[in-house]
């Protein structure tokens, strides 16, 4: 039923080109624009929501890369070779195939937003929907592939929002360091000891695996460090704002060039991992030592 469903999607995207085309630019760009508008809500304008927004995001992109490795079930064009999927979809469309990433990470970012944001709720729950059928459009994804997903994504929603109180904790951010660290130094032995042929373990070569396990590990790690040793504010004006996207992208970009040889020598884990402690801690850390001195020359110049 699923393979006959994708079969008459796709005489419509032969018959509809124009159709074809926005949505491969809505499945190209828009989660990457979702991760931008959560990081720049986290660093000027709402940090307690596009903390929580990433955290979602993180979370919900470890959990799905391992239900497709628990399930390992195959692409539509691998089961039925009468699926053609869109050739732009299909080069992102790596690995197995439930539950679809794009549909949870969706769910996970919009959904989220729709979530905490009544007033915009319908648009961005219109955004999710979008973007799971899109993954079908392009013949990438079956239908269960995506409801999975989006539903996926909501049940990781309901057990984040109680576990961020207990994150939120102080008293207890000292113990999730700890145990992100201690997780953190394991996986990163296991991947030495893989790269040096004393461990053979699938995983441990599965890209997409290690980096989303980079950027879980990472986040965490760099949000209690954030809460525990920084306390960012949010921006009090403009100008200010414009000044930390400014100096957040300047730095985040700088550290996503200069350890892309990780990558290519294996350390896929540990390069994810440095990003997302980058975004969530050394940035404030930045932010936070720049507007000190701001605030001081301001001040000596005002007593002068």
């Amino acid at each position: 039923m699923d393979i006959l469903i994708l079969l008459w999607l796709q005489n419509i995207r032969y018959a509809l080109s124009w159709i074809e085309n926005f949505f491969v630019l809505l499945t190209s760009y828009s989660l990457g624009i979702g991760v931008v508008i959560s990081v720049i809500l986290y660093w000027g304008i709402d940090k307690q929501e596009g903390c929580f927004i990433l955290m979602n995001a993180v979370t919900g992109n470890m959990c799905n890369n391992c239900l497709k490795n628990i399930f390992q079930i195959q692409r539509p064009w691998v089961r039925d070779e009468r699926i053609v999927p869109n050739p732009k979809a299909k080069t992102g469309a790596t690995g197995y195939s439930f539950p679809s990433g794009h549909s949870e990470v969706s769910g996970s970012i919009f959904g989220t937003m729709g979530m905490e944001y009544k007033r915009y709720r319908w648009i961005c729950f219109l955004l999710v929907l979008s973007i799971g059928f899109s993954r079908m459009f392009l013949g990438v994804h079956t239908p269960q592939d995506v409801c999975c997903g989006i539903l996926e994504s909501f049940g990781i929603y309901l057990v984040l929002k109680k576990a961020n109180r207990y994150l939120e904790d102080k008293d207890r951010g000292d113990k999730i360091f700890l145990m992100t660290l201690g997780l953190s130094a394991l996986v990163f032995l296991m991947v030495i000891l893989e790269i040096n042929g004393q461990m053979n373990l699938p995983l441990l070569k599965n890209d997409e695996m290690m980096q989303g396990t980079g950027l879980f590990l990472g986040f965490f790690s760099g949000m209690i460090i954030e809460r525990k040793y920084i306390n960012l504010k949010n921006a009090g004006h403009y100008r200010a704002l414009f000044c930390r996207l400014f100096c957040g992208i300047l730095v985040t970009g700088c550290i996503y060039l200069c350890t892309g040889w990780l990558e290519a020598e294996g350390f896929c884990f540990v390069r994810y991992y440095l990003i997302a402690l980058t975004v969530m801690a050394l940035v404030p850390f930045i932010f936070v030592r720049l507007f000190k001195s701001e605030n001081r020359i301001s001040s000596d110049s005002h007593s002068e």
